[in-house]
């Protein structure tokens, strides 16, 4: 006889997309603080520009992200975002226990034949420690929450371009 219990298995991988630690924690932007030395440089990341002191919002999924930051009279300063993993992605891993125990409860308690049951909890076991933090880290991946753009503050002295050398003048 099978025992008929609520499909909590499915219920925590319905809710699991809620449960992104990363994407509950930072979110899929980020800011960038960016500070110059005189302020007032014009700072440009794609085809947004800014005026510094400014706090840039930017796209954690975002590639090749260069920071420029520009004064007359100073020497143009550019800044790489380097593109890395998110440390809270990490948390994730909370989820395998969770999904374990679920799996592992679940499963077995669909048969009444204890062979049957240990079979159902093995594979509920496996089911529950793959699909749980798995669908986690699927929805830090899609949100883009899985990464971190660093530095993620930019202070920058500027530099005096050199003057000009005048023209030769000839007698």
């Amino acid at each position: 006889m099978r025992c008929r219990r609520p499909p909590l298995l499915a219920l925590a991988i319905a809710l699991a997309p809620l449960f992104g630690c990363a994407t509950i924690l930072n979110g899929p932007n980020q800011t960038i603080h960016v500070e110059t030395d005189p302020p007032g440089a014009t700072v440009t990341v794609g085809s947004e520009r800014h005026t510094s002191p400014v706090d840039l919002v930017l796209k954690r999924a975002s590639r090749d992200l260069v920071v420029v930051i520009e004064k007359d009279g100073y020497v143009t300063r550019k800044v790489p975002l380097e593109r890395g993993a998110s440390p809270n992605t990490w948390i994730n891993f909370v989820g395998l226990p969770a999904g374990l125990v679920a799996g592992a409860a679940i499963g077995g308690n669909q048969s009444s034949d204890s062979w049957e049951e240990v079979s159902h909890g093995a594979v509920g076991l496996v089911i529950g420690a793959l699909v749980v933090p798995g669908v986690m880290f699927a929805v830090d991946a899609a949100s883009g929450a899985i990464h971190r753009l660093d530095p993620p503050f930019i202070a920058v002295k500027l530099e005096p371009a050199a003057p000009a050398a005048a023209p030769a003048s000839t007698p």
